[in-house]
């Protein structure tokens, strides 16, 4: 999932929209071919390790920004995402400050994705 680094790392918007459309391609392929065989059970998996680092990163950049996930198009993966951000064993592999750490991460590196204005979440709703 290399294009999530470009992804994040991106410039400009035209960057950041590329790469999100390669990374979104590739969870097409995840979606369609091993989500239901592989992946979500009711045990954590390999498989559920490998991808919460990047679930937890992507799902940040939705809530923070919107526009990064695409819920009609990946609804298992985004269902899969909700269950494991809600597991115990995620949750307490993140320190409290993962995330602000992950964003000056990304504003030390003058990303786009940094430079995102922050949604807000009650306008949206409405």
């Amino acid at each position: 999932m290399s294009d999530f680094g470009t992804m994040i790392l991106a410039k400009t918007a035209s960057e950041f929209e590329a790469a999100r459309h390669a990374l979104m391609g590739k969870l097409d392929l995840v979606e369609a071919h091993c989500l239901a065989r592989h992946m979500a059970g009711t045990k954590l998996s390999l498989v559920d390790c490998t991808f919460a680092p990047l679930l937890q990163r992507l799902w940040f950049l939705h809530d923070r920004s919107g526009g990064v996930m695409e819920e009609r198009r990946h609804p298992g993966i985004v269902a899969w995402g909700h269950r494991l951000m809600a597991s115990r064993s995620v949750i307490d592999s993140l320190h409290d400050s993962a995330m602000a750490s992950f964003l000056d991460f990304l504003q030390a590196r003058d990303s786009h994705v940094a430079c995102m204005a922050p949604l807000d979440h009650a306008t949206a709703a409405a």
